[in-house]
């Protein structure tokens, strides 16, 4: 049996190497006795706080004095293992920072202290503060905001599947899990209708997280199975997620590299250093990374370069009229060209037809995924169909 490295000594070490490269947010790393070992951040230094002056005091110095018996709680969690959020609120600007908490190992895996990451969420609070004030939202989205509730709590999330097909044999390779929520009044709602809401009010990793529970459920019952789960930009930001991950596969490399997590190129690019903090632990974990909707964000090469990703999933919007437009062709062959030179996989979305999928394969893309090779439907069909073809 080879060397193996804690998994969660790994995490830290990826992320250390990276914090001296945020922007925009404060980090703190702190001991077991709460005292700064090493602060970063744009936002640090805007409020007139000097990195190396900081190191070694308390973190309380950072913390209004009111709030600090909560928060403390919460540093107290990451000595005993645990990931923690909470907000903190600067009582001197009126600015919110969504504080999430990460114990820190040495190589060995004991616990050496915690990493403190603040964001600045003051817009975000407002938004969501405005969503659930009285008067303030429509009737609507304050009925959708208790369905999301009521269907969270109800299990009443639903999944659908769609296949992920090799242009060359034809052959199903893995199915991309697609969300639907069963309303109060039994109809099934479409994402559309309720992951903007969702993410608007802070639920969105709830049920990232739920996916990814229900994905780990699959992969353990079936070993032929290799899934496809898309990842929130608002979850990037949490640092338990990732945790989550390796809790529901259990330790299992096998079906860690059966499951592929997709992030959207705009969310990958516009959170770069969230991004490869994610995508470093999961993979650490075996997992597959896919930038999706490629194509439709503003990725340069030196962000491509810096994500270290297993596949390209090209955008609907440059393969729909891909047999009549020539620009498109040209920049998917060109994608084509730059995933096969990285060594990463290219898959097609929106692939409505026949001649789509032809025109796609003879362009170089490995993989189509669309109506015209395989409509989406309930999980429950596709588990029937794969029992009656074995």
């Amino acid at each position: 049996m080879g060397e193996t490295t804690h998994p969660r000594a790994a995490a830290t070490e990826l992320m250390l190497e990276a914090i001296n490269g945020l922007s925009g947010d404060m980090v703190f790393v702190y001991d077991d006795g709460f005292r700064v070992r090493l602060a970063t951040g744009e936002v640090l230094q805007r409020s007139g706080w000097d990195p190396d002056a900081v190191i070694g005091l308390p973190l309380s110095s950072f913390v209004p004095a009111e709030q600090y018996s909560r928060v403390e709680g919460h540093l107290l969690a990451t000595l005993a293992g645990r990931t923690s959020q909470l907000d903190i609120f600067a009582t001197a600007t009126d600015a919110i920072y969504a504080a999430e908490l990460w114990p820190l190992r040495d190589e060995h895996g004991v616990i050496t202290g915690g990493v403190a990451f603040l964001r600045d969420v003051t817009e975000q609070r407002r938004a969501e503060s405005a969503l659930t004030r009285p008067g303030a939202p429509t009737e609507r989205e304050r009925a959708m905001i208790s369905t999301i509730r009521r269907g969270l709590a109800e299990d009443r999330l639903a999944l659908h599947v769609q296949p992920i097909v090799d242009l060359s044999t034809r052959e199903v390779t893995s199915l991309e899990l697609l969300l639907r929520l069963i309303g109060d009044d039994g109809a099934l709602l479409m994402p559309g209708d309720f992951l903007p809401t969702a993410e608007a009010c802070g639920l969105i990793t709830e049920i990232d997280r739920w996916v990814i529970s229900r994905a780990g459920r699959l992969l353990e019952a079936d070993p032929q199975l290799h899934l496809s789960v898309n990842i929130s930009a608002h979850s990037l930001a949490h640092p338990g997620l990732p945790d989550h991950v390796a809790d529901v596969l259990a330790g299992s490399a096998e079906r860690a590299r059966r499951l592929t997590l997709e992030l959207t190129e705009t969310a990958a690019v516009a959170s770069n250093t969230l991004a490869r903090l994610f995508i470093g632990r999961v993979r650490a974990l075996g997992c597959r990374v896919s930038i999706d909707d490629f194509g439709s964000g503003f990725a340069t090469f030196t962000s491509l370069r810096e994500l270290p990703f297993d596949e390209l999933k090209i955008d609907g919007a440059l393969v729909r009229e891909l047999t009549t437009n020539e620009n498109d062709r040209v920049l998917v062959k060109a994608i084509a060209d730059l995933a096969t030179g990285l060594g990463k996989a290219a898959v097609a979305e929106f692939v409505e037809d026949e001649a789509t999928a032809r025109c796609l394969h003879d362009l170089g893309i490995s993989f189509g995924q669309g109506y015209g090779l395989g409509m989406p439907r309930p999980l429950a069909a596709e588990a029937d169909a794969r029992k009656a073809v074995a």
